[in-house]
């Protein structure tokens, strides 16, 4: 993995080769458009994130580091086939970390759709969603490793079963 600023032109070329492009699904986009397929390759490490509204409106942000994997090629068009054929994909398994396996982590996901990240940037995120007031979820994240503001101390302790009230209580701090 290159940083943007290090690919060349044949690397862009290289990429759009790997690319093919589709009419856009009429039921998942009514608008019309393309959807670019492609498969990434295994062995990068990335960060999943997900941003999930409730209904009182608060914001609660998921938060998984792992990496990608190259699946077998008859898995992975078993799998790509029972979504959309279509979409891009990258297979990911999540670090088993923080009382989480991998499966708990997918299962309580709750969809197949994220923001993907290169790197593992979870870290900082957990930091700037402290500070913004927003919820975590399900995260796999180090608590040990986290950095909050001192205002998380206000139950007592500063678990992840409280950062709900916490963020609730506090709300944005920026606001």
């Amino acid at each position: 993995m290159k940083p943007w600023w290090d690919v060349t032109d044949d690397d862009a070329k290289a990429c759009l080769e790997q690319t093919t492009w589709h009419p856009a699904d009429n039921v998942y986009f009514p608008g019309g458009g393309f959807s670019t397929k492609f498969r990434t390759r295994g062995r990068m490490p990335v960060t999943m994130t997900r941003m999930i509204r409730e209904e009182d409106g608060h914001l609660v942000l998921h938060i998984v580091e792992g990496e990608t994997v190259d699946l077998p090629q008859a898995v992975h068009d078993a799998l790509d086939k029972r979504t959309n054929p279509t979409w891009p994909t990258t297979w990911v398994a999540p670090y088993e970390a923080n009382g989480m396996s991998a499966y708990e982590v997918m299962n309580a996901w709750g969809a197949n759709h994220d923001a993907l990240l290169p790197g593992h940037v979870g870290q900082n995120l957990r930091s700037l969603a402290a500070l913004l007031g927003i919820s975590i979820g399900v995260t796999n994240l180090d608590p040990a490793k986290q950095f909050l503001p001192a205002q998380w101390g206000i139950y007592g302790n500063r678990a992840m079963a409280n950062d709900s009230a916490i963020a609730r209580r506090l709300g944005p701090l920026h606001a």
